[in-house]
């Protein structure tokens, strides 16, 4: 499956993965899936 997700979903995932839901971290680490992260400019 794809998935589009906020850049603050891979930041968590690698420093404070506290901070996610057990299932997204889930779909992170499957291989099956597509992620992309949309980028944020300041």
């Amino acid at each position: 499956m794809k998935y589009l997700n906020d850049t603050n979903v891979l930041i968590w995932f690698i420093e404070e993965k506290k901070k996610l839901p057990e299932n997204i971290s889930k779909i992170i680490q499957d291989n099956n899936n597509e992620l992309y992260f949309m980028e944020h400019f300041i």
